[in-house]
């Protein structure tokens, strides 16, 4: 079997809970690279994609987590850095060419991803829970070949009312 690796250690420091951890091993989710190539009909550049084969790649990250209660709220902050198996499309669809140099379609990248969030409990009324998230992602060494933005950002709104609890 090939088995990941993984670990957490959790402590306190200044009325903060604080984590890091990493994680080596698979990736549960599959990457689709591009298993083969045809020629294109005019130039005959082998830059038509044919089949792709989905792979379960290495990947390694470590991160941190941090929460703090300030006053009726509490804060949180998590940040991880992956330095393998995070792939991206190459943007063959507009520039075929690429195949040429990224046969498989994909390009490995480092990526540092985080969220910030905020949770408050019995926010006007009893029982009425909100929470906010802001989160993204940066591409390390981003080049424009690569399909999607060097950075995606988006934000998060969760309310729940809970009737019937006292």
């Amino acid at each position: 079997p090939d088995a990941g690796l993984g670990g957490r250690v959790m402590f306190s420091l200044f009325k903060a809970d604080i984590a890091l951890y990493g994680f080596y091993g698979r990736d549960s989710a599959p990457v689709y690279k591009i298993s083969r190539l045809g020629a294109h009909p005019l130039t005959g550049l082998y830059v038509i994609p044919k089949a792709f084969q989905g792979v379960h790649p290495r990947m390694g990250f470590v991160g941190m987590d941090i929460e703090r209660s300030a006053g009726p709220f509490v804060l949180r902050a998590e940040a991880a850095y992956q330095n393998e198996g995070a792939f991206y499309g190459v943007d063959f669809e507009h520039r075929p060419l690429l195949l040429l140099k990224y046969p498989e379609g994909v390009v490995q990248k480092d990526q540092i991803q985080y969220v910030l969030g905020l949770d408050r409990n019995d926010l006007f009324v009893h029982n009425l829970f909100l929470n906010l998230q802001y989160f993204g992602r940066y591409i390390v060494d981003y080049t424009n070949e690569i399909a999607v933005p060097e950075t995606t950002t988006g934000m998060t709104a969760y309310l729940r009312y809970s009737l019937m609890d006292s």
